[in-house]
């Protein structure tokens, strides 16, 4: 980890620490990845409470994810004992959330006494609403979340369970699957996914003192849509335009810490032929 903190200390990278699930890290790995967060002073991620069969693996100790697990990796022969409460309430028994910037990603399979204990420890919680909605898990209770002051920011997931890493869809699909479960337009306007696509990340990384907002004295962190096409003429509202018409190919320009990183579908910093090089035996290492 030395290394890896010396390699990102020059960078706009932070390192931190990701044990993946309550169904797939087990308590002791959990610990010392707490101590080494804590030790270090680095953000500590996990995917928590997802669907519900991560939920009864955890609480009650078998499910269907659990059976897959089993056969796909090999656990045959390692025991599951039941914890007898809910993923949150677990990771709070292993003192988690006493990282001082815990993230959780998620968060759909959660009760009121899930919600207040994430509050509780301040845990900054990542929407995925795509992914929720592509695996079954359910759709987040963003208003539960609102009502505590939790920090709330929209994430894609992975690939692995998003095919699309596109941020703008990612807005649009949740803020409809929030008004169609809600039944209400009001608690869910297109400025507030975007704030929770811009600041409200910034605010889950604890970075809005830098980050999040044009505003002097923080980091250049620009992205520029075009708006100009038929379907989004006239332009009452940026925010309702960008959330309910655009998508990634709108995207004209990103600008990192005053830096471009893309424009005009063009990435000046990278050179996509060697990184598709390299990813193809990656990707068949993967698959054997």
């Amino acid at each position: 980890m030395d290394e890896l903190q010396e390699r990102a200390s020059s960078t706009n990278l932070a390192v931190g620490i990701g044990p993946h699930s309550p169904y797939g890290v087990c308590a002791e790995l959990y610990g010392a990845c707490v101590r080494l967060a804590r030790e270090r002073n680095v953000a500590l991620g996990t995917h928590l409470a997802g669907s519900a069969d991560e939920y009864e693996f955890v609480k009650y100790g078998s499910s269907t994810l659990g059976t897959l697990l089993r056969e796909m990796m090999g656990w045959d022969q390692i025991p599951w004992q039941p914890t007898g409460v809910s993923p949150v309430k677990y990771l709070e028994q292993w003192d988690v959330f006493e990282v001082p910037n815990t993230v959780a990603v998620h968060c759909v399979q959660v009760s009121r006494d899930d919600i207040d204990i994430l509050h509780k420890y301040d845990v900054g919680i990542v929407h995925c609403p795509k992914c929720s909605a592509k695996l079954g898990m359910g759709i987040a209770p963003l208003e539960m979340f609102r009502q505590r002051g939790s920090r709330v920011a929209i994430g894609t997931d992975s690939p692995a369970s998003n095919n699309v890493m596109d941020m703008i869809d990612e807005m649009r699909t949740g803020l409809l699957l929030q008004r169609g479960v809600t039944t209400s337009v009001e608690l869910n306007s297109a400025e507030s996914f975007v704030r929770m696509a811009t600041l409200g990340g910034a605010e889950v990384l604890k970075m809005e003192d830098s980050a999040g907002t044009l505003d002097v004295g923080k980091k250049a962190d620009i992205v520029c849509v075009d708006l100009s096409h038929s379907r989004q003429i006239p332009t009452g509202d940026p925010y309702s335009a960008v959330v309910y018409t655009a998508n990634q190919e709108d995207v004209r320009m990103t600008m990192i810490d005053g830096k471009i990183l893309y424009q005009d579908g063009e990435c000046p910093t990278l050179d996509r032929a060697a990184i598709e090089e390299q990813s193809d035996p990656i990707r068949s290492k993967l698959r054997s």
